[in-house]
């Protein structure tokens, strides 16, 4: 008679969760899982020797992230306004337009100020037709196609 032991990776689901997602940027369902090195018997796991890793994975997009970034606290108004306006901004979104999004949709006009300031930088350049201002990767303003022409702080 002879027996076959070994040991092999494999892993587990601990537990499902209602969790705040990065790329989708909303709650969702989350799936918690351990991978974690067993003792075989026969090729059947029978004892967890040793954890290898812990993940979450969204169940909406997919995406995993490390069990212990992932929170069921989403991020504050302040963080989520600024990720916003930084994405707007440098998709040709004027600071202007992007202050007054931010305005109705999220929170006072004094504070949209600030977080737009605040992810636009200092690299701004002014548009010498419509004088909207963007941010230094745009080179032509989206309203009136002029190019960039200077960069004014």
């Amino acid at each position: 008679m002879f027996v076959i032991i070994g040991e092999r990776e494999r892993t587990v689901e601990e537990s499902r969760d209602e969790l705040y997602c990065p790329n989708c940027n909303t709650m969702r369902a989350f799936q918690r899982m351990r991978t974690g090195v067993y003792f075989t018997f026969f090729f059947v796991p029978v004892i967890e020797l040793r954890v290898v890793s812990r993940h979450a994975e969204c169940q909406q997009c997919s995406s995993q992230f490390d069990a212990d970034s992932v929170s069921s606290d989403p991020p504050s108004l302040a963080y989520r306004a600024v990720i916003a306006a930084r994405s707007d901004l440098h998709s040709g979104t004027s600071l202007e337009h992007c202050i007054d999004k931010l305005a109705t949709s999220m929170t006072t006009r004094e504070l949209a100020t600030q977080f737009v300031d605040s992810a636009a930088g200092s690299a701004r350049w002014n548009c010498s037709v419509c004088n909207l201002t963007y941010v230094s990767t745009i080179p032509v303003c989206t309203k009136c196609d002029q190019p960039r022409n200077a960069v004014t702080n």
